[in-house]
């Protein structure tokens, strides 16, 4: 097995939290994971990955450094290079041998002026471990909704590695849907190099039993009047386990910078444990940012309330649970990855 240290955050805090990274450990054997395309997938030439990957180059990893490269070699031989200037839908299934990492890059390019949509449902079962490398490019006026759906096993570990960078008035947006799985980690970087970039973050989550999520989200502001807007619902039951790291990142030049971020969790049982980190970084005086949580149950006039209306508190938890996810799902501009989500959530009450 090899030990990584991921998810750091860019500034640390206490030790004792134990809230500034995460450590994991994954199989020596390395597996490929099977991307399966439901859309027509327009490969970038051998001169256009060359220029690719010089700038991606340049960008560094939510997930850790170290890792992040470990990952890009196990990837190689299943790594996609794509021209991101249409719709793009794909499965990515993992295999379920614990003694086996499996590991996927997607390299998205998007080029100048140029609107696309890219989403991927991310699936194992079983015992297993795998991950997904995405690297974006986004050129002048670009504009990009990523969706990456998580629905793993009880007993499958998985790691999200997740960057891109953006031109002058680019626009990302990214939807993130995590359903279950023993172990999800998320990272994810947007570098706002160019003057008018955008990047939203969305995410939903149900976190039950003993499942461990772990987030780190990171909007780096380099360019002037680039925006950030990161917001995640969630639910905690059980025994379950969540940690959530939220950065905005003034850097020094991004006069008008405008970065939000905030965080809403239900807490369901007295079993859970959640650990939040919302961090403002800044060397630049001519910005503005701001963040917030919501965190607790609910209150038990809300619970009475519905209690009288024939609604029994099982069922109250159960759909503001749900509503975590519809809020991100009703957004998937995906018809076939939408009705998938839908269909799951439908699936998991019987």
């Amino acid at each position: 097995m090899k030990e990584f240290t991921i998810d750091r955050v860019p500034s640390i805090t206490w030790h004792f939290l134990k809230i500034n990274d995460k450590n994991i450990m994954i199989p020596d054997e390395k597996g490929a994971a099977k991307v399966r395309p439901y859309s027509d997938v327009k490969s970038l030439s051998d001169e256009e990955k060359i220029k690719f990957n010089d700038k991606v180059s340049k960008i560094s990893s939510a997930s850790g450094e170290e890792f992040s490269e470990y990952l890009k070699e196990a990837s190689s031989d299943n790594s996609l290079y794509i021209d991101a200037n249409e719709e793009l839908s794909f499965d990515i299934e993992f295999d379920t041998d614990d003694k086996t990492f499996s590991a996927a890059a997607l390299n998205l390019s998007v080029g100048a002026g140029k609107k696309a949509v890219a989403g991927a449902v991310m699936a194992g079962r079983g015992h297993g471990f795998g991950a997904v490398r995405t690297r974006i490019v986004m050129e002048e006026g670009s504009c990009l909704t990523l969706v990456q759906v998580h629905n793993f096993g009880d007993d499958f570990e998985f790691i999200n590695d997740t960057a891109a960078v953006l031109g002058k008035n680019a626009s990302l947006r990214v939807l993130h849907i995590i359903l279950a799985g023993k172990s999800v980690n998320i990272g994810t970087l947007a570098e706002l190099r160019g003057d008018g970039s955008s990047y939203q973050q969305r995410t939903g989550y149900i976190c039950k039993g003993s499942e461990d999520f772990d987030f780190n989200y990171n909007a780096v502001h380099y360019g002037r009047n680039v925006t950030s807007d990161i917001d995640a619902r969630g639910s905690l039951s059980g025994n379950a386990s969540k940690t959530m790291r939220q950065t905005i990142d003034f850097r020094r030049g991004c006069a008008g910078a405008d970065g939000k971020e905030n965080e809403s969790v239900l807490i369901i049982d007295d079993g859970v444990i959640n650990r939040s980190l919302p961090l403002i970084l800044c060397q630049e005086e001519d910005v503005a940012g701001e963040h917030g949580a919501s965190i607790g149950e609910v209150s038990e006039d809300i619970l009475m309330y519905m209690e009288s209306r024939g609604i029994g508190r099982d069922e109250v938890y159960r759909l503001l649970s749900k509503g975590n996810i519809l809020s991100v799902a009703r957004d998937i501009p995906d018809d076939r990855i939408r009705e998938a989500v839908l269909t799951e959530i439908d699936e998991g009450e019987e």
